[in-house]
């Protein structure tokens, strides 16, 4: 992250999507001491001035602790909301695990699943119950009281956008409804901007080609990167350090045929070896 924030002047985005296991499981001794309760949490600590998004994978889980001790099922409402809570409050880990600070809860996003076979699945109504209690804006939906209400979450989450977009009769995975968690986002946080803005693509600028002997790349935004060649059976044939604005590369070894070079932020380019 240091690296791309000089190379590029700009942060690099780091989120995490864990399965609540590594994570709320570290509220639970059994947990903790047979399938990895809170392994993820000393990451999480650490890392939390670097991390932009935590998306806890809060469904396929199995029941969890929540703050009081209390075991939560997944197909309730306190789920979430507990679960929720335990991320942005954080707590002492069992099993000697030691204590999770937490996160602000402008880092925090709400994953919940879109495919209705799931015990975690809740229709439009229900998400919308859950996140207004979350965020400060309606009543309390089940028997977990939240510490306080959090009105800077970042948002939603679910694992894919497009079992929303079907209806149920195509697959025992999708909604009843479709774009029913689609719709419970924009009744909360509102309508989702969908335009395309398009991004001039760069190639790089490569000659001679064909060739026979060697190839000049202008290499002036790729100094400290590397590119590769690679042979049409997908094996890198050379590899090297970009130094200059310029580089020379000498193909006098390799086979006549078609060749590709790659770059971290060009795309990449076919040469022809004669």
């Amino acid at each position: 992250m240091s690296w791309y924030k000089t190379k590029y002047g700009k942060k690099l985005i780091l989120t995490m999507a864990p399965e609540t296991t590594y994570v709320q499981g570290g509220l639970s001794n059994w947990t903790v001491n047979n399938i990895c309760g809170g392994d993820y949490l000393a990451i999480i600590e650490q890392l939390s001035n670097e991390i932009d998004l935590l998306m806890v994978q809060l469904y396929n889980s199995g029941s969890i602790f929540d703050l009081n001790g209390i075991e939560r099922h997944e197909n309730s409402v306190d789920f979430p909301i507990s679960a929720t809570e335990s991320v942005i409050r954080g707590f002492t880990g069992k099993g000697g695990l030691g204590t999770f600070s937490g996160l602000p809860e402008e880092k925090v996003v709400v994953g919940l699943t879109t495919c209705a076979s799931d015990q975690a699945y809740f229709n439009k109504s229900e998400i919308k119950s859950i996140m207004s209690y979350l965020l400060g804006t309606g009543s309390k939906p089940g028997s977990y009281t939240l510490k306080n209400t959090y009105p800077n979450l970042k948002g939603l989450m679910t694992w894919s956008i497009n079992t929303d977009a079907k209806m149920s009769s195509q697959s025992s995975c999708n909604p009843s409804v479709a774009y029913e968690f689609a719709e419970a986002f924009e009744d909360i946080f509102g309508v989702i901007n969908n335009s395309v803005s398009k991004t001039k693509i760069k190639s790089l600028n490569i000659y001679p080609n064909p060739t026979s002997n060697q190839v000049v790349i202008d290499t002036k935004e790729l100094i400290g990167e590397n590119i590769s060649i690679i042979d049409i059976n997908g094996r890198i044939v050379k590899n090297l350090l970009v130094t200059n604005s310029k580089t020379i590369i000498n193909i006098n070894n390799l086979s006549n045929g078609f060749y590709t070079i790659k770059s971290a932020i060009f795309i990449n380019k076919l040469i022809i070896k004669k």
